[in-house]
């Protein structure tokens, strides 16, 4: 299973043990429409500044290696 541990994307939070955040360019963060969002891709209201945080054991379709370069 590809998870959020060993992928690129993935940045730790200082702030919170064992929890991340994801940067793939897929994810859509903030206010819009659906339009804006890749159909791969996910629309994630972040108006607290929340965004979206994982657990290090997420698994995700948009997993890339880190170290490998983005398609």
């Amino acid at each position: 299973m590809n998870t959020c541990r060993t992928c690129q994307h993935w940045r730790p939070l200082k702030t919170i043990p064992d929890a991340g955040e994801c940067g793939a360019p897929e994810f859509h963060y903030g206010y819009g429409g659906i339009e804006a969002v890749p159909m791969n891709g996910a629309g994630i209201e972040n108006d607290e500044g929340w965004g979206m945080w994982t657990r290090p054991n997420f698994g995700c379709v948009l997993h890339i290696p880190a170290g490998e370069p983005h398609p």
